[in-house]
């Protein structure tokens, strides 16, 4: 089992207490976070986009998604 811990450090952890090597990569953990957070429901690609890449263009950020996300 996989636990995704969100109160503390933001980290991915398995059953036997050791992380996972996407907890090294801040930007697909908070990704998955965000998507958790938002359950059944689900959160846009443009909100998704403000909260990681703010700064960026759109193309720019559509491309850090993609990245992520692969």
């Amino acid at each position: 089992m996989i636990r995704l811990r969100t109160l503390g450090t933001l980290c991915l952890e398995r059953h036997d207490g050791l992380s996972t090597p996407i907890a090294t990569r801040r930007l697909c953990l908070a990704l998955l976070a965000l998507v958790a957070a938002h359950g059944r429901q689900g959160i846009t690609r443009d909100k998704l986009l403000a909260y990681l890449c703010p700064e960026s263009d759109t193309g720019h950020a559509r491309n850090c998604l993609k990245q992520s996300i692969f």
